[in-house]
């Protein structure tokens, strides 16, 4: 099959999920897609996340066995983003970068996630997790109060829908935190 042109690369999901002071002083960002059915596979893809992330942590498409494999990809910088290309043989993929752009002010913290508008999505949703020890969160725009879930840990969702490609947004998230890590 052909591989198809990035503009014809749409996402039938994607969730973004923002993890501030997870597992590191950074901000893991994860994105979970899922290619359009329309999409001739396998297919070439590219994606830019902030340059200040460096390479991404993880790149993987999912397997019908439900496992990530991690995914060959080339970087090119492209002003204050890094563009990652590869080429994927399902429509299920998984990227996980660290973004050091959280600001930190005494106990103060605050993070500033712009998604680019690179894609059409039929369905994105944005999940930003609660640090542990954290307080007073707060996550706009569109961000209902948070749920916990099985993990202890507070979650707050905006359910976006369909995003065509041209569309940007930004989502902010301010909290309070006397740890470091």
């Amino acid at each position: 099959r052909a591989v198809q042109a990035q503009s014809a690369v749409v996402f039938d999901r994607l969730r973004i999920e923002i993890w501030p002071e997870y597992d590191r002083p950074d901000v893991l960002v994860i994105y979970r897609m899922v290619l359009g059915p329309q999409v001739s596979l396998p297919a070439q893809v590219s994606i830019r996340i902030p340059r200040e992330a460096g390479a991404p942590f993880s790149l993987a498409w999912e397997d019908m066995d439900g496992l990530l494999y991690n995914l060959a990809y080339t970087t090119e910088v492209q002003e204050e983003w890094l563009k990652i290309s590869f080429t994927t043989p399902t429509s299920s993929l998984q990227v996980e970068y660290y973004d050091p752009r959280l600001t930190r002010e005494e106990t103060n913290r605050s993070f500033e996630f712009f998604w680019n508008g690179d894609f059409s999505v039929n369905a994105l949703s944005v999940s930003v997790q609660q640090p542990a020890g954290a307080e007073n969160m707060q996550v706009f725009p569109g961000f209902g109060p948070g749920e916990t879930k099985e993990d202890g840990l507070v979650y707050y969702t905006n359910t976006i829908g369909t995003v065509s490609a041209g569309t940007t947004f930004r989502v902010n998230l301010a909290y309070r935190k006397a740890t470091t890590n």
